[in-house]
């Protein structure tokens, strides 16, 4: 069954513009209005995300989140040791501009060199061949720790490529993983890939993370549900209302690209995420069963997950429709909605429903430790506790964790 929300029902009653030629596109502008509205509440929350991901990284990886933008959309042969691969890649990102920290951490990455005198893409190119740089995964989000791998997802123009220029590219890539390992001790991982792949939920490039095609869709919708847009254009799932079909979602992706309001050039068409089969299910949980050796908290919370969407006996649907929903929907909450703890949520009402209370008692543990918050006695009567602590002790108080519990 396809889901459509009544904010996006026509109106019989709203006047639509008479069309001025054949090519002119007929849409209610309600239609129009709620986009540009879900397109804001995108923006403000990645840039909250964004704010907060900074916070939580140490030192000089502070330093990394600033320049990896950078680094991709300037030719970087002046900074970087592959200098024959970066003459030679193609450079530029949609839309990039330094920000006002930009210079401070060029000066502290790179001493002596001028950032003013670094070749950029001409300002004549509108079409630069980098569309959009993501990360994916636990940054942002209350899991992240101080070890947390930079994971990008790098959609590129691919007629602007070629074999060769793809492997410069590629070996640019890793120069600046190089870089950020040897001045950060920053793990940075990409993953290029195109717009048009991603639409048919084909990831090869990410074999290792995900298996590759075998769960595609799962992997777009944690795509979706964790992502922080670092440059380039916003995918325009994220500006579409929750749970719709393909059909609808191909029919507001239209009213996108002709509104004069949004302009279709600072989105990206990554595809639709609807449904998921079971056997795609089964799949990720087999693949999280083979990574509990080396990832133990969060592979139960993904597991714990994936048993709630396949025996969910509620069928709340995917998370990444929750996440946008409760965005969409505003209210207070939207200032502090958190990936991870969604996540904990939807694994924990379906645990208390089906009365298995040790596993719950795992699930939260493993989020606390996942979490890495020190959570001291003085700290329950406080005010002016971070957030990732003030998220995590509202949990505890939720959970009905004293002290000596979370000591243990």
């Amino acid at each position: 069954m396809k889901l459509t929300p009544k904010i996006f029902s026509r109106d019989k009653k709203a006047a639509v513009p008479p069309a001025q030629d054949d090519n002119t596109v007929r849409f209610d502008p309600q239609e129009e209005n709620r986009l540009v509205q879900n397109l804001k509440v995108f923006q403000e929350y990645n840039e909250r995300k964004k704010a907060f991901l900074y916070h939580l990284l140490p030192g000089r990886k502070k330093v990394v989140f600033d320049l990896v933008p950078v680094l991709i959309h300037a030719q970087a042969a002046e900074l970087l040791s592959c200098v024959d691969d970066c003459r030679l890649s193609p450079y530029g990102v949609f839309g990039f501009e330094f920000g006002p920290e930009t210079k401070a951490a060029f000066r502290e990455a790179f001493p002596g060199k001028d950032l003013a005198g670094l070749r950029l893409p001409t300002p004549s190119n509108s079409s630069p061949p980098i569309k959009s740089i993501s990360l994916i995964g636990s940054l942002g989000s209350v899991a992240q720790g101080a070890k947390s791998d930079f994971d990008y997802w790098v959609c590129y123009e691919p007629s602007v490529f070629g074999e060769q220029r793809f492997e410069n590219f590629i070996n640019k890539l890793k120069e600046i993983e190089r870089w950020a390992e040897n001045f950060a001790g920053a793990e940075v991982h990409f993953f290029p890939m195109t717009a048009e792949a991603v639409r048919a939920n084909d990831f090869g490039m990410v074999d290792s993370e995900s298996a590759g095609t075998a769960q595609g869709k799962l992997l777009k919708e944690e795509f979706y549900r964790t992502m922080t847009l670092a440059a380039g254009q916003t995918p325009l799932w994220w500006i579409m209302p929750p749970g719709i079909g393909d059909d609808d979602y191909v029919r507001l992706r239209d009213i996108a690209a002709g509104s004069g309001l949004i302009g279709r050039n600072g989105l990206i068409d990554l595809g639709n995420v609807y449904e998921v089969s079971d056997q795609e299910f089964y799949g990720a949980a087999i693949w999280q069963i083979n990574k509990v050796i080396g990832s133990p908290f969060k592979s139960v919370l993904k597991l714990a997950l994936l048993e709630e969407y396949l025996f969910g006996r509620s069928r709340k649907g995917l998370l990444c429709h929750e996440l946008k929903t409760r965005l969409q929907s505003g209210g207070e909450e939207a200032a502090t909605l958190d990936p991870y703890i969604l996540m904990l949520d939807r694994a924990s009402d379906y645990f208390l429903a089906t009365e298995r209370l040790s596993e719950l008692d795992l699930l939260r543990r493993s989020m606390f430790i996942k979490a890495g918050v020190n959570i001291e006695l003085a700290d329950y009567r406080r005010g002016d506790l971070s957030r990732k602590k003030q998220i995590m002790l509202a949990n505890v108080k939720k959970w009905q964790w004293n002290h000596r519990v979370v000591d243990q």
